[in-house]
Protein backbone atom coordinates (compact mmCIF):
# COMPACT_ATOMS: atom_id res chain seq x y z
CA UNK A 1 0.00 0.00 0.00
CA UNK A 2 1.17 3.97 -0.82
CA UNK A 3 1.41 6.21 1.84
CA UNK A 4 -0.42 9.60 -0.16
CA UNK A 5 1.69 12.01 2.26
CA UNK A 6 5.23 10.37 0.89
CA UNK A 7 3.52 9.85 -2.91
CA UNK A 8 5.15 12.60 -4.83
CA UNK A 9 3.67 11.30 -7.62
CA UNK A 10 0.06 12.90 -8.92
CA UNK A 11 -2.02 10.18 -10.92
CA UNK A 12 -1.81 12.00 -13.88
CA UNK A 13 1.87 11.56 -14.13
CA UNK A 14 3.20 10.26 -17.28
CA UNK A 15 6.78 8.85 -17.44
CA UNK A 16 8.79 8.02 -20.83
CA UNK A 17 12.07 7.04 -22.09
CA UNK A 18 13.12 5.94 -25.39
CA UNK A 19 13.93 2.02 -26.74
CA UNK A 20 17.28 3.02 -28.02
CA UNK A 21 17.37 -0.21 -29.90
CA UNK A 22 14.51 0.23 -31.73
CA UNK A 23 15.25 4.27 -32.47
CA UNK A 24 15.89 5.18 -36.14
CA UNK A 25 16.92 8.41 -35.51
CA UNK A 26 14.48 10.18 -37.90
CA UNK A 27 14.47 13.57 -35.43
CA UNK A 28 10.63 13.67 -34.59
CA UNK A 29 10.39 13.25 -31.23
CA UNK A 30 13.09 16.35 -30.83
CA UNK A 31 10.96 18.16 -33.17
CA UNK A 32 7.65 17.62 -31.64
CA UNK A 33 8.76 18.09 -28.11
CA UNK A 34 12.45 19.24 -27.57
CA UNK A 35 12.26 19.99 -23.95
CA UNK A 36 11.74 16.14 -23.57
CA UNK A 37 13.62 14.58 -26.21
CA UNK A 38 17.50 14.91 -27.65
CA UNK A 39 19.79 13.16 -29.35
CA UNK A 40 23.06 11.55 -28.94
CA UNK A 41 26.38 11.54 -30.54
CA UNK A 42 24.77 8.75 -33.14
CA UNK A 43 21.69 10.69 -33.36
CA UNK A 44 19.79 8.06 -30.92
CA UNK A 45 17.09 10.12 -29.16
CA UNK A 46 16.75 9.94 -25.48
CA UNK A 47 15.04 11.36 -22.31
CA UNK A 48 16.16 14.62 -21.65
CA UNK A 49 14.86 15.08 -18.04
CA UNK A 50 16.21 11.51 -16.25
CA UNK A 51 19.48 10.48 -19.14
CA UNK A 52 16.36 8.18 -20.44
CA UNK A 53 16.11 6.27 -16.93
CA UNK A 54 11.97 7.39 -17.51
CA UNK A 55 11.57 8.23 -13.75
CA UNK A 56 10.73 11.94 -13.59
CA UNK A 57 7.35 12.83 -14.61
CA UNK A 58 6.71 14.98 -17.65
CA UNK A 59 5.83 18.31 -16.53
CA UNK A 60 2.15 18.73 -17.25
CA UNK A 61 3.04 21.74 -20.00
CA UNK A 62 5.07 19.14 -22.13
CA UNK A 63 2.41 16.57 -22.53
CA UNK A 64 0.54 17.58 -25.26
CA UNK A 65 3.96 18.35 -27.19
CA UNK A 66 5.09 14.41 -25.74
CA UNK A 67 1.81 12.67 -27.18
CA UNK A 68 2.58 14.20 -30.66
CA UNK A 69 5.92 12.64 -30.51
CA UNK A 70 4.76 9.86 -29.24
CA UNK A 71 2.27 9.29 -31.82
CA UNK A 72 4.17 10.30 -34.68
CA UNK A 73 7.21 8.09 -33.48
CA UNK A 74 7.34 5.89 -37.00
CA UNK A 75 9.33 2.95 -34.58
CA UNK A 76 7.32 3.01 -31.72
CA UNK A 77 10.60 3.69 -29.86
CA UNK A 78 8.58 6.06 -27.04
CA UNK A 79 7.46 4.33 -24.31
CA UNK A 80 5.34 5.42 -22.09
CA UNK A 81 3.93 4.35 -18.37
CA UNK A 82 1.76 6.10 -15.26
CA UNK A 83 4.38 5.12 -13.20
CA UNK A 84 8.23 5.23 -13.16
CA UNK A 85 10.25 3.03 -14.76
CA UNK A 86 12.15 0.23 -13.22
CA UNK A 87 16.01 0.60 -13.34
CA UNK A 88 17.81 -1.61 -16.08
CA UNK A 89 19.38 -4.67 -15.11
CA UNK A 90 23.13 -4.64 -16.53
CA UNK A 91 23.87 -6.58 -19.00
CA UNK A 92 25.57 -9.93 -17.49
CA UNK A 93 29.53 -10.00 -19.08
CA UNK A 94 30.35 -12.40 -21.74
CA UNK A 95 32.42 -14.93 -21.05
CA UNK A 96 35.92 -15.19 -21.46
CA UNK A 97 35.98 -17.72 -24.35
CA UNK A 98 33.04 -15.53 -26.20
CA UNK A 99 34.31 -14.07 -29.52
CA UNK A 100 32.50 -12.43 -32.16
CA UNK A 101 31.74 -13.63 -35.38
Amino acid sequence: MTDSKNDVRQSSDWFTKIDQERCIACGLCALHAPAVFDYDDNGVAFGKRDANHGTVPIPPEQLAAFKTAYRDCPVQAILRSRRPFPPEKPAKPRPDHYTES
